[in-house]
């Protein structure tokens, strides 16, 4: 305790008690009456700091506390965990699969024999899924379903005809 202290002459062990392990406030050592430190225009301008810092503490705290649960709230409430696009993206590729699939269950079913243009038809319409399924995969858009049928049929008939008139 001797290097403790103010002055070389106010060691540590005049004011602590031999197994203290920490020291008295200042403002406990300046403001008790009885103390050789005692100061009444010290111990007022301390007690007045003391207050203004925990007040101000305390008051930087419930703010800070307001503005992380405004700022959680708001990027709860206004930002999705999920954007659209990607949304949009997973339903398309969702939906031309589950087409793609039933063509070709549909395709897979044994027609009668006296329809083959039928299964014909249902083999090109499932290889027509399944060319939008890649496609979508590739560029991550539906397309036009509807048009790629249209257009693979129409490309089917017409080889069919040549067929017919050769």
């Amino acid at each position: 305790f001797q290097e403790i202290g103010s002055a070389p002459w106010l060691s540590a062990s005049k004011y602590l008690d031999d197994f203290a392990f920490v020291s008295r406030p200042l403002y406990d050592v300046m403001c008790e009456v009885g103390s050789a430190h005692y100061n009444a225009r010290l111990c007022a301008l301390c007690g007045e700091r003391r207050l203004r810092a925990n007040y101000t503490m305390g008051f930087v705290l419930v703010v800070l506390e307001h503005v992380i649960i405004v700022t959680k709230l708001f990027l709860d409430v206004f930002i999705s965990d999920r954007p659209s696009w990607l949304a949009r993206a997973e339903a398309c590729d969702n939906f031309v699969a589950q087409l793609a699939k039933q063509q070709r269950q549909d395709a897979a079913q044994p027609e009668p024999p006296s329809r083959p243009e039928v299964q014909a038809r249902l083999t090109h319409a499932a290889q027509v899924m399944d060319d939008m399924v890649r496609r979508s995969n590739a560029d991550h858009s539906c397309g036009d379903i509807n048009g790629g049928l249209e257009a693979r049929a129409h490309d089917h008939s017409d080889h069919d005809g040549d067929a017919e008139t050769a």
